[in-house]
């Protein structure tokens, strides 16, 4: 697992673009008190078919730009959240959250009890609506 960090505003975050960062922010400015700790752009997933593509891969750097990455992992001392992070959210950044957290929790490197969420500035109706049937949390 990537090396967690403390939970506070940063200038620039591993692996977020700047319109995820400037989310980001306004979620710390408004619950500094959320997670005990973070990680940020947390890679995951097996992108090779095979050990002889993984070996391949990793010799010509393409293996970790390869593998998907989870914008931030939160702990909050009793919890794991994986966080995406998505402006004007939709169905893609719910899938997102869900893959992530099965993909971690297979690799074991995350609980079975951790959190998909997504973290957006706009969300819609039936966006919020999938998200409850599918058990990811939105914040808004």
């Amino acid at each position: 697992m990537e090396a967690k960090r403390p939970y506070k505003l940063e200038h620039g975050y591993p692996g977020l673009r700047l319109r995820d960062e400037v989310i980001w922010d306004a979620f710390i400015l408004a619950n500094p008190s959320a997670f005990q700790s973070v990680a940020y752009d947390v890679h995951v997933g097996e992108p090779a078919a095979n050990a002889q593509e993984r070996v391949r891969m990793m010799a010509i750097g393409a293996y970790e730009v390869s593998q998907w990455c989870v914008d931030v992992i939160a702990w909050d001392g009793s919890k794991e959240y994986i966080i995406e992070i998505k402006p004007n959210a939709g169905a893609g950044a719910l899938g997102q959250a869900l893959a992530y957290r099965e993909l971690l929790v297979e690799a074991g490197r995350v609980g079975p009890t951790a959190v998909p969420v997504v973290l957006t500035d706009v969300i819609s109706p039936i966006t919020e609506q999938a998200a409850r049937l599918l058990g990811v949390l939105i914040l808004v």
